[in-house]
């Protein structure tokens, strides 16, 4: 029985990335059960294996039109061996794992123009609505981004509505997807740890020893660990703050660094030779995959902190637990949700040397309670986080996700780019106009002049508010829309529209945008056109005088983006003085996100 075709975007080794590692773990058992297709990046290096058919982006790209109907899943993570991927991601919607829930970094860096690009602005707007928008122009005035924008805002909602669903490793993380605001099935499975950790578990005393002699490592200490790239927020400094302290009351202790040192995010080798701690801390740099079990069987004490955190899944915890490791962790995020009998808990306030030795001292000098933790951490591990039910749930996730059955949730109205009539259709459209309104009783403005309609795709929809059968005659025979609907609330016809014409009076929207935006802003999917047409024409009255706006900043507060304008004047609004002309304008705007913040408003709306 041939196998359904499944493929895989990931880094895979040899690239050096933790997300490469835990995916690595996956393919065998992955190819057992799909004819299994893995995409790395064009300036990666392909796995050799038998297991599944590895390949480049750019044979992906040669062969889309064959993959194009496969189940897709992607593994996306915050470092810049994953932007490979997003183009695909945004054409070819599937299952993702969000590794983390902070993505800035990635996109910041590869992004044209990085933060301070357009191609940023938009994502943030498309993500967070108008308030993401503005975030974005700050970081191009004043050249500097806050952190807390990298906690705050991680890009999340961008990548869940360009999904059919969401794995993810903690209830934190599930909560962050749900809060996105979109209807996408979520999926929950901890993060597992590398089954070749049984072996060496199930005698932990002797692993430690045999494991200290194959690295060179001393036998007589009580080891701590630090395992993985060492970053600012993995609080390597407070970790050597404590160690000094330890140090200086002639605990028997060094600190074993097993990761990727980057000198510009964090300078391990200044702090150490600043503390004079060169005789106590044992730095590795770069470890392979193939002796990570190792270090953590090596160690006592595997010092695990994030702060801040990004809302990540730790690899080297997962494995910390299944080698049954004494764990020291920031109690805050996806860490917080460990039972308190498998790790030591440093509280947010609690993060400074003070409040580290206050926790880490008792199990330094108890190889009892070491022990105890120990124990626990492996039971915890060998009950929730083996590998192969890890694989099960993940193989559930992939075939509930692409069943014929699946209710697929919506995406978005397909994004076009914009087809318009040119300048030089203008009379021919006036003469159908002239001709149509001879025919029609109803009353019609001059919207139609400004050829800013778009022109449609195949199977498109188009909606119209406050016409009648005049525009439709007219979008029609002129505008080549054959799918054409008076939009009814009461008596919908189409499940969506990929563009919407609305005509309505000056007076009439100034009075009433708020409830007016709001229905366009619901009834429109992410992507679809808004022809938007104001017709200032009644001047003669001089109550209820409209206050004025800005169009385009206005729309973006119920998220639309401008495309164009025409005949927009400043003053069209702002009174009713007697004997002025009609005026009239028309906006062009693509649905760019679905947050709404109106104007003044102190909560945030979230629609699909």
């Amino acid at each position: 029985m041939s196998k359904e075709p499944l493929v895989l975007f990931s880094p895979l080794p040899p690239t050096r990335n933790g997300i490469a590692d835990y995916c690595d773990c996956l393919m065998a058992p992955l190819a057992k059960h799909y004819d299994l297709f893995a995409v790395v990046a064009n300036d990666a290096t392909l796995p050799n294996t038998t297991d599944y058919q590895p390949l480049k982006l750019a044979e992906y790209e040669h062969r889309r039109a064959a993959f194009q109907s496969c189940a897709h899943i992607y593994q996306i993570g915050n470092n810049l061996d994953h932007p490979y991927m997003l183009p695909t991601l945004s054409r070819v919607p599937g299952l993702v794992t969000i590794h983390d829930m902070g993505l800035q970094h990635m996109l910041g860096l590869a992004l044209p123009g990085g933060p301070a690009g357009s191609l940023y602005s938009d994502l943030m707007f498309d993500a967070y609505g108008s308030a993401g928008k503005l975030i974005a122009e700050d970081v191009t005035k004043w050249g500097w981004q806050s952190p807390v924008v990298h906690s705050e805002l991680g890009f999340v909602p961008a990548f869940v509505r360009r999904s059919r669903g969401i794995v993810t490793h903690s209830l934190t993380g599930m909560l962050r997807v749900a809060a996105a605001g979109y209807d996408r099935p979520i999926y929950h499975l901890p993060h597992p740890y590398q089954d070749r950790i049984d072996p060496m578990a199930e005698d932990r005393e002797t692993a430690r020893r045999r494991a200290r002699v194959r690295l060179d490592l001393p036998s007589d200490k009580i080891i701590l660990l630090s395992l993985g790239f060492v970053t600012r927020h993995k609080r390597v400094d407070l970790t050597l703050e404590a160690l000094s302290v330890l140090v200086s009351e002639g605990r028997p202790v060094v600190l074993v660094v097993a990761g990727q040192v980057s000198p510009d995010d964090f300078d391990l080798h200044f702090h150490v030779r600043r503390l004079g701690l060169e005789a106590h801390v044992i730095a590795r740099g770069y470890v392979p995959d193939s002796l990570l079990m190792e270090y953590l069987a090596a160690c006592d004490i595997l010092v695990n902190l994030r702060y801040p955190t990004l809302g990540e899944s730790s690899g080297s915890l997962a494995n910390g637990l299944g080698m049954g490791c004494c764990i020291v962790v920031t109690d805050i995020g996806t860490f917080s949700e460990l039972p308190d009998t498998c790790a030591v808990k440093v509280a947010v306030n609690e993060m400074t040397r003070e409040g580290l030795l206050d926790k880490i001292v008792p199990i330094v000098c108890s190889s009892e309670r070491r022990k105890r933790l120990e124990v626990n951490a492996r039971k915890f591990a060998t009950q929730q986080l083996r590998l192969s039910t890890f694989i099960e749930g993940y193989i559930l996730a992939i075939d509930k996700t692409f069943s014929k059955n699946a209710k697929t949730p919506p995406l978005c109205a397909p994004v076009h780019r914009v087809r318009r009539l040119p300048k030089t259709a203008r009379r021919k459209v006036e003469a159908t106009a002239s001709r149509l309104s001879r025919e029609s009783t109803t009353g019609h403005s001059l919207w139609w002049r400004s050829l800013m309609l778009p022109l449609p795709h195949p199977g498109d929809n188009l909606g119209v508010i406050g016409g009648g059968e005049f525009e439709v005659s007219l979008v029609k025979a002129s505008f080549d829309w054959e799918n054409v609907y008076l939009h009814d609330e009461r008596n919908e016809t189409c499940r969506y529209y990929n563009a919407l014409l609305v005509l309505l009076g000056g007076r009439e929207f100034t009075l009433k945008y708020p409830d007016i935006l709001k229905t366009i802003a619901k009834l429109l999917p992410f992507g679809a056109l808004l022809l938007l047409n104001i017709i200032d024409e009644d001047q003669s009255r001089e109550d209820e005088t409209p206050r004025p706006f800005d169009a385009s900043e206005l729309l973006e507060q119920y998220g639309f983006k401008t495309l164009d304008m025409e005949n927009l004047s400043p003053e069209i609004l702002e009174g009713a003085d007697k004997g002025r002309q009609p005026l009239q304008y028309s906006v062009l705007a693509i649905k760019a996100s679905n947050i709404i913040s109106p104007p003044g408003s102190p909560y945030h709306e979230i629609y699909e």
